[in-house]
């Protein structure tokens, strides 16, 4: 939860706006004061969604159906307005962690916890089918644990009954790891679809394991059809509710009612709020209060917020079969902006794009006139590469043919970290805290090279046979490495158990096309998601699930992403002849850095986040590539301020020389750059 911005709206409709909770897939959320003085969440419908056709008849229909879903175990519907110029929708606001966040955190529930949240979940689910909606996305991130009983929120993907038909061909509507059979072959659901997920929802609680297992979605989904479900870990008293739950066949399995009648008599006595929820409870519940009152002051930045719709408020939203289409991955850019409210006439206006704050530069072209000094590899090797480690005391080169770490103290090469000969690094990074893990060298056969603190250097296939790794990063808290395959594989390892958490087929997203281009990746800096590129389509995911959060929508081919290291952007470049800014909560774009003439293939953030570097494209040899990429072309380095968004100046090449490859140290004193005549010239900042 954050404070309002200058270009959030004082009101919306006939609520005061308190707070920025979050965005989601289909809008910007607040926290707002009702006129009865109630704390409510209001979500405001992206502009690009209200424009679809037939979008605000159907968020008429079903957010009216929504208010009529009653019951203590969802969430309220109390105000909405579809025919705003973006279509708004408030709830009552629910203090509580999500379940998947208090399980994540804290660990499974214990055993008469999950009776309670047994319970709840029926109950909501009644309420919800008595309205005729199914709700079709239920799942951990959807279920608060509230002071008072689980909640239920986020009808995204809702549909009626009546409209609950089969979908298009190939389409599949829901989260895959908790889909029903029926979901994942596309037929028609209906109620005992959301039992299953209810099964699959109860038994992550118990176990803290997806029911069905990770990995590519096609796997999940063909476990989902043919598969039982592992009860190791499930207290034995929920082995018989769990398998009928999640029977294959949907006629077997058990109504809400049913299983009200199995938990009832349980209650909830001292069995709720687990003591994975209380902290998260009392903590939302304060910050709430302090922004009613007035009393809240700065807090520490917060997990990703466009998981803070699911994870920390309760926010009710009926949207039919479009909306729940462009949640998936590959399906469009979240596009949100904000609403604003004159009060007086209770009348929506559009805001242009949110703007982040970037930190202002004082260093001018004067600065980098020349360079403090330049590395020069002897072997006359190709230099596409550059890493520093967290110190800023060592710079690695890379290449086809090359590795080799430099010392900044005295420029000389480091002799411990050679590779056998033939070995090239496609990419490079240095774990940021070398408990264990020195860094990560990506090789071109499929393997990755890892370098511990303590004994000899080892390789792991993690890619496929012959297909290089085009790009490695680690987390920022070191724990997890992902890799990127020119096949189109991102993958996340754990760095500890060394154990695969999640693999997802970049390519296989509807719209990223450009398949065989270097895939590059970029950690958020609080470590709960990751840009992607490789293609036309740049994507932010989920590194748990591979699940897609959004994708920008660029209209050229995209060749590197970066995060901001504030987190509040993401720079992309390619095809286009600039640098894009992308508002990283709301996927919009709000700026361009220009000067380039050609492609920009690289790019790179200061450690402030106040300069970016990018490098533009050499004309390639091969006429068949020139013309995918060209025409023009201009292999140059330049520097912009981010925050005014102006070029500062092009860096003088040695001898005529094009850039390959650019990088600031985390300590923000250097900037090098590499050039194809095998040399690195590097400047000090400070």
């Amino acid at each position: 939860m954050k404070p309002l911005t200058e270009k959030d709206p004082a009101a919306i409709g006939h609520h005061t706006l308190l707070a920025r909770i979050g965005a989601g897939g289909m809008g910007l959320v607040y926290l707002g004061r009702s006129p009865a003085n109630r704390l409510v969440a209001i979500k405001v419908i992206r502009s690009d969604l209200a424009a679809e056709p037939g979008y605000r008849r159907r968020f008429a229909r079903e957010a009216e159906l929504a208010r009529h879903v009653s019951g203590h175990f969802g969430a309220a519907v109390v105000d909405a307005e579809p025919d705003a110029a973006q279509p708004w929708l408030a709830t009552e606001y629910v203090a509580g962690p999500s379940l998947s966040e208090a399980v994540k955190e804290h660990g499974p529930l214990p055993e008469h916890s999950l009776y309670a949240l047994a319970l709840g979940l029926a109950e909501a689910l009644r309420a919800i089918h008595a309205a005729g909606l199914v709700h079709r996305g239920l799942k951990p991130g959807n279920v608060l644990l509230a002071a008072d009983g689980p909640r239920v929120i986020d009808f995204g993907l809702a549909r009626t009954t009546e409209s609950g038909g089969p979908t298009r061909t190939g389409e599949i509507i829901g989260t895959p790891g908790f889909m029903s059979p029926e979901q994942t072959y596309g037929h028609m659901v209906s109620y005992p679809s959301d039992v299953f997920a209810l099964g699959g929802v109860l038994y992550y609680a118990a176990t803290g394991r997806d029911p069905f297992g990770d990995g590519p979605t096609p796997a999940v989904l063909y476990r989902i059809a043919t598969a039982d479900i592992d009860m190791a870990g499930v207290p034995e008293s929920l082995h018989e509710v769990i398998e009928h739950c999640t029977a294959k066949d949907p006629v077997r399995r058990p109504t809400p009612d049913d299983l009200i009648d199995r938990f009832e008599p349980a209650g909830y006595g001292t069995a709720w709020p687990p003591e994975q929820a209380r902290d998260g409870v009392e903590s939302m519940e304060r910050r709430g209060r302090e922004f009613a009152d007035g009393t809240a002051g700065p807090m520490r930045r917060r997990r990703w917020p466009l998981a803070a719709a699911a994870a920390g408020t309760a926010v009710v939203v009926a949207a039919g079969t479009l909306t729940a289409v462009r949640l998936l991955p590959g399906e469009g850019a979240a596009d949100a902006g904000t609403a604003a409210d004159t009060g007086a006439a209770a009348s929506s206006q559009a805001a242009g794009p949110e703007v982040p704050d970037s930190p202002t530069t004082d260093l001018t072209a004067e600065d980098f006139a020349e360079p403090a000094f330049v590395l020069t590899d002897p072997g006359g090797r190709d230099i596409t590469e550059l890493a520093f480690n967290p110190e800023g005391d060592r710079l690695s080169v890379g290449g086809p043919d090359l590795y080799q770490a430099w010392r900044m103290e005295d420029r000389l090469p480091a002799g411990d970290n050679v590779l056998p000969e033939g070995d090239g690094a496609e990419s490079i990074a240095y774990a940021p805290d070398a408990d264990r893990l020195i860094g990560a060298l990506g090789l071109s056969d499929g393997r990755v090279r890892l370098t511990p603190v303590e004994g000899d250097a080892w390789t792991a296939q993690l890619h496929g046979g012959g297909v290089p790794v085009s790009d490695v990063e680690f987390s920022p808290s070191g724990d997890r490495l992902a890799t990127a395959g020119m096949n189109g594989n991102l993958a996340v390892w754990n760095t500890e158990s060394e154990e695969m958490e999640m693999v997802t087929d970049f390519f296989a997203q509807p719209g990223a096309s450009g398949a065989g281009f270097w895939m590059q990746i970029s950690w958020h800096p609080d470590g709960d998601r990751i840009a992607a590129v490789g293609g036309a389509a740049p994507a932010v995911f989920e590194p748990e699930t591979g699940e897609s959060v959004f994708v920008l929508e660029a209209s050229q081919r995209v060749w590197d992403v970066r995060f901001s290291p504030d987190g509040d952007s993401i720079a992309t470049s390619g095809q286009g002849h600039s640098v894009k800014l992308w508002n990283a909560h709301t996927g919009e774009e709000y700026g361009e850095l220009t000067g380039h003439t050609g492609p920009v293939h690289d790019i790179a953030y200061s450690a402030d986040g106040g300069l970016l570097a990018g490098v533009g494209v050499v004309e390639p040899e091969d006429p068949e590539v020139r013309e995918l990429i060209g025409p023009s072309f201009d292999p140059t380095l330049r520097l912009w301020d981010v925050a005014g968004q102006e070029e500062i100046t092009v860096l003088e090449s040695p001898d005529g020389a094009a850039p390959t490859a650019v990088a600031f140290s985390p300590d923000g004193s250097l900037l090098a750059a590499a050039y194809d005549n095998s040399t690195v010239q590097v400047w000090e900042l400070a």
